[in-house]
This record gives structure tokens, sequence and C-alpha cells, in this order.
């Protein structure tokens, strides 16, 4: 079986959650971009006082630079190191707080926030799955913080208990459900997820509480790609991620990119996963509504490969086939399956 390898990006997951910028799926989910959505979920939480006022003015400023991003880049490149932190425990706990079931009464009316689900993450794992059991040749690399895939899994266990870890055989995630297993995860997260603080002796843990999520913002497992260790002291999350997501690329045949594009934050991490693929791949599918998938030749020249050796530029070039899927209503699987 070929080994088939799925970079999944925000639109992986925008029938759920926004997206960084403009949500192109805004009519359907009634959504806006991601730093309009953080303050609109602030406001939702009816708190008055100046701690939570920072936060708005937070999510204010994400609006005023375009996405929370490059904010965030702002604020540790001139070393406002408490407002960065504050940055991301807004984000993990907003996406916490979208992934989560929440119970409320209101003068006696019990009022049940149901978790935010992209189905397309079910319909896909409930496809590929045989007997309860996942194929080996296939893995999953995202760069989303969210936990739509963990809900899938979750959603096809064994007597549909949501309230369980995933009964499917082959279904590990790292850094969040890894225990007992010393092989290649089936999903990996590249910048950690919402909802989880980083633990030195489990790597993480899980906090239930997104209001929390706000109170105490040391230690979030939660990052961004041009964080080191010196920054985040995250020391063996950071530590491990590459050498791992590379692990997942190496003697990668089939790539399916889905909604994610390649912004420039990322450039570095990204050139090391296709570099690490590219003595194997054969073939991409990239899933987008619109997508020009010439870029990626730009990008990664390594796509252009010698026919003799490897990308050498004094050679004739053969082109990796790019292959444009702009139908979006569930994720692609690859003819090769």
């Amino acid at each position: 079986m070929a080994k088939i390898t799925y970079l999944l990006g925000a639109g992986a997951s925008a029938l759920a959650l926004p997206t960084i910028g403009k949500n192109s799926n805004s009519e359907i989910t009634g959504m806006e971009g991601l730093s309009t959505e953080l303050l609109k979920y602030l406001r939702s939480l009816q708190k008055s006082n100046q701690f939570y006022q920072e936060y708005i003015n937070l999510a204010s400023e994400c609006i005023e630079f375009g996405t929370p991003d490059i904010l965030a880049k702002y604020l540790l490149e001139t070393k406002q190191v408490g407002k960065y932190s504050k940055l991301k425990a807004l984000i993990s706990s907003y996406f916490s707080y979208k992934e989560t079931d929440i119970v409320s009464q209101n003068q006696n009316v019990r009022n049940v926030k149901k978790a935010s689900f992209d189905k397309r993450a079910l319909t896909f794992l409930t496809t590929i799955s045989s007997n309860s059991r996942l194929p080996e040749n296939v893995k999953i690399i995202t760069w989303n913080y969210d936990n739509q895939i963990e809900l899938a899994a979750k959603k096809l266990s064994l007597h549909g208990d949501s309230n369980s870890l995933s009964s499917i055989s082959g279904f590990n995630s790292w850094p969040n459900i890894y225990k007992n297993f010393n092989g290649i995860p089936f999903l990996l997260h590249l910048n950690g997820l919402a909802g989880y603080y980083y633990s030195e002796r489990d790597l993480c843990s899980l906090n239930k509480n997104h209001i929390n999520l706000l109170d105490e913002c040391d230690k979030l497992l939660l990052s961004f790609a041009w964080e080191t260790y010196e920054q985040n002291q995250l020391d063996t999350f950071l530590a491990n991620r590459i050498e791992l997501t590379k692990q997942m690329m190496r003697d990668t045949e089939i790539l399916v990119i889905i909604g994610y594009s390649f912004p420039f934050f990322n450039r570095d991490i990204d050139k090391e996963l296709i570099y690490a693929a590219s003595g194997s791949l054969k073939k991409i599918y990239f899933q987008d509504p619109a997508i020009d998938v010439n870029t990626l030749y730009d990008k990664f020249p390594i796509l252009l490969r010698s026919k003799t050796k490897g990308y050498d530029p004094e050679n004739p070039f053969i082109k990796i086939p790019i292959y444009h899927i702009s139908e979006t209503s569930n994720y692609f699987i690859p003819y090769e399956f």
C-alpha cells in the first residue's frame, strides 16, 4: 500500500471553527475571521473588570494587525512577553470553549452549548477505518490548534461513548494521546493544541475549564512555528515535534494537503517536511476551493526533481505532479488508498 500523509491547515476545520483570515464559509457557519471571533467570545463572557479588559484590548489589536499570528510575532519581537503569553492563552481558551459541551442554568432553563464539530473529520475516519482499525499507511500532520480529529475518533469509539478515548485500533495523537506507544503517531499537532498545559512528566495535561486558561497562561501547550525553547520553555515538546514530523513524512508517496496556505511564518518547518518526503514522493493532491498549485513549485523547488539524482538545477526537471481538488464537502481520499 502507498504511504499517504495528510497535511492539514485551518481549512480542514473551517465548517466548525474560524480560519485565521476571513472565513470563506462565513455564509454557512456564521463565523468571521479568528480575530473578530476572539473579540465576540470575550464580550460573550460578560466580564467587565480590568483583567478581561486587557484581553479585549488584545483581541482588538489582533483585528488591527490583521491576524493573531502577526500580532504574536510583533509582541515577541518587541519583548512584550506578558502580552504574548496572554494572547496564546486567549487563543487556547477560545478553541477550548468552541470544542466543549457546556451546560448552564438560566432562570431554571437548561441551556446546552454543543461542541463545534466539522463532520468531515468523522466522515474521513469512518471511511478509511475497517473493523475499528485505522490503516497503518495513513498519517496526519496538522498545523491546527483544534481537537477536531480527536473529537471524530471519540464519536467513532465503541458504543458511541464520546467521553472515552477512542476504541479505534491505531489511533494515537501527539502530544495529547500518546501513552504506552513508542512508534509514529497517527496524528501530530505541530503547534500543540488548545486546552492543554505542558507537563514535564506526561508532556501534556488537560484543563477542562476554558476560563481557567485565561487566568493561568503560563506553559500552555500551544506554540507558534518560530518559537524556540528559550522563548517558550516547552522543552520536550519543541525538541521532538520536528523530528517526529520528519519521521512521519519520510517514505511518503502520496501527500494530501487540505486547507493549508503555507504561510510565511511556517516556511522553515514546511521546507524541512517537504524535503524529508522528497526522496519518495510521487504525487501531491491539494484540496482547496481556489489555489494555484504552481505556487508550490516556487516555494519548494525540491518538487522539481531531476531525472537522475534528485533536485539539481543543472539537469532537466521532472515535476512531482500536483493535482488541485476544488471540491471540499469531504476530505479527499486518494485513488491510491
